[in-house]
């Protein structure tokens, strides 16, 4: 019979989206799929710029009533869906990189095991368009107020944003949606209650993650991909606990992180 798994590990959830931008630095061989991601991002980017204006600029600017304000507004409209687009397949990119990172991670840690589901493509671009994504979206304006906005953001986004990431383990190992549900928000969503949320091992890691991605530019990018290490490293943890029982009834003890990919 399958043991069960728990979000608890040897290590504070909330160490681990440190530990894993230190696991990233350390990592080399990591940082080419970085390297590639945001290479791509850029020609992308240049390159949907480049469609639009030639397609689409001219139409819009006589659709706009032709004239100097007509084409300065359909040069504004083609950079706004130049942006569109550019985020949607950035998303895209990043959710792969970040699955693949994950699944890198969880090989070189020896936690990878054979039976473990990979998520499909489909999975991944599901992953661009959840309700967690579109809440984070309608949220981010409560940054502008300082400290107070900031943490009314990560108790609203922090739970659902560990979930995304953790949902890769949670998915590998053939968890169900309810029974994620249950280890994450709880039952009548309890664990997300104020009384109880601060003690929430996915708001303590989620909270971290958020906050280290907040940093403009650097956030977004390289240091997201930190916290998918970190989520890799809390999933290890999690397996290695689960064996443990397996093997020694319960009483296993953890092992550290931070083996060479």
């Amino acid at each position: 019979m399958m043991i069960g798994v728990s979000p608890t590990s040897p290590t504070s959830p909330s160490s681990y989206p440190w530990l894993g931008q230190k696991y990233l630095l350390r990592n080399p061989r990591l940082w080419g799929m970085a390297i590639c991601y945001i290479l791509c991002s850029i020609v992308i980017g240049i390159m949907a710029l480049i469609v639009l204006m030639a397609t689409t600029l001219k139409p819009q600017a006589n659709l706009l009533g032709g004239g100097e304000v007509g084409w300065i507004l359909a040069i504004l409209a083609v950079l706004i869906e130049a942006v569109i687009i550019l985020y949607m397949v950035c998303k895209l990119l990043l959710n792969k990189l970040q699955e693949d990172i994950f699944i890198k991670v969880m090989k070189a840690e020896g936690a990878w095991q054979a039976h473990f589901v990979a998520p499909t493509f489909m999975d991944t671009m599901l992953c661009c368009f959840t309700p967690s994504l579109v809440i984070q979206i309608f949220t981010l304006p409560l940054n502008v107020f300082p400290v107070i906005g900031t943490i009314a953001y990560l108790f609203v986004n922090a739970v659902t944003y560990s979930w995304d990431f953790m949902a890769m383990y949670y998915d590998a190992i053939g968890l169900s949606s309810s029974v994620q549900r249950s280890m994450v928000v709880g039952n009548s969503c309890s664990k997300i209650m104020p009384s109880n949320i601060l003690s929430n091992p996915h708001f303590q890691f989620g909270s971290w993650c958020l906050l280290l991605e907040l940093i403009p530019v650097f956030g977004p990018s390289f240091l997201s991909l930190g916290n998918a290490c970190g989520a890799a490293l809390w999933a290890v943890d999690m397996e290695r606990t689960k064996m443990a029982k397996r093997v020694d009834g319960g009483l296993g003890i953890g092992i550290g992180v931070g083996s060479e990919v």
